[in-house]
């Protein structure tokens, strides 16, 4: 069964756009709780290695192998994709402190709204992978799941596993 947080990114996977442009505005405004978890969750995260980041880690083409182990959430809201955003549910920019093309990197993150559990995505055109984590002392932990609609016969479309994602610092720009 695809979860809700899923289903957003599903429906962006169809319209991928490029990562924000440098100085893009949103006009999404976060309400306080969203603004104040993003200011105490932004900040650079490496992910653990593990089975998660494996061939074996797959549903159809999309292979977790790729992910980026690096992630730097912001508390800047992402001008693209208004119309899946709102107070309580903005999504943030997800920066990739590795650099360019270092995998599959994330690209937006979300709180779900009133709670601390947050989605970080990576759309692909019918599939993507996404992060659902909850803060863990200074890190945070939750499950990492690949999915396509391109389903292959005697294979799943979604599979997911645990994470941890350690609070890390940023390298210097």
């Amino acid at each position: 069964m695809v979860h809700v947080h899923l289903a957003a990114a599903i429906i962006v996977a169809g319209c991928h756009q490029s990562p924000p442009l440098a100085g893009a505005q949103s006009a999404i405004v976060p309400d306080a709780h969203a603004a104040a978890l993003a200011k105490r969750l932004a900040g650079c995260y490496r992910l653990d290695d593990g089975p998660w980041h494996a061939d074996s880690m797959h549903a159809g083409s999309v292979s977790m192998s790729y992910a980026s182990l690096f992630v730097e959430l912001t508390a800047a809201v992402l001008p693209v994709w208004q119309e899946l955003q709102s107070s309580a549910h903005p999504m943030f920019v997800v920066r990739n402190p590795e650099g360019e093309h270092a995998g599959f990197e994330f690209e937006d993150w979300q709180p779900t709204a009133g709670t601390d559990s947050i989605r970080v995505a990576r759309p692909l055109a019918l599939a993507g992978f996404v992060l659902q984590l909850v803060p863990d002392a200074k890190d945070l932990v939750g499950t990492v799941t690949a999915f396509t609609d391109a389903v292959r016969e005697d294979e799943p479309g979604e599979v997911s596993r645990p994470v941890r994602a350690r609070r890390v610092p940023c390298p210097r720009e």
